[in-house]
């Protein structure tokens, strides 16, 4: 899936790109990139959404675009784009209570 890379600069930064319009600042462009991450995951509440995307979209960001976030904002241009690819496939909830799942996660993001 291609995403803007400005909104992956915003999801690392956890701050809002000057060049995204109000609508990439909804959730499900979050909830697009959390899809394609982790084919599967889901979620029950908002408190829930905002764990996974701190505890695990933010990391795996960081870590295949590690560049993106040295970048000042400036050198961020609306029109580039960025390739993100599954991570970890997830069945539903188990990243909340599945110690495999976990593990599987942490070794992927430590290579």
């Amino acid at each position: 899936m291609k995403i803007k890379k400005a909104l992956i600069w915003s999801l690392i930064r956890n701050e809002h790109h000057p060049s995204l319009t109000e609508i990439y600042k909804q959730n499900f462009f979050m909830i697009a990139v959390l899809g394609v991450l982790f084919p599967g995951i889901n979620y029950y509440v908002p408190r829930d959404f905002n764990k996974v995307v701190q505890m695990y979209a933010t990391p795996v960001l960081k870590k295949l675009f590690p560049e993106v976030s040295k970048l000042h904002q400036d050198e961020v241009s609306k029109s580039d784009m960025l390739e993100i690819k599954p991570f970890l496939k997830s069945r539903g909830y188990e990243w909340q209570d599945n110690k495999n799942w976990e593990k599987k996660f942490n070794k992927l993001l430590a290579a």
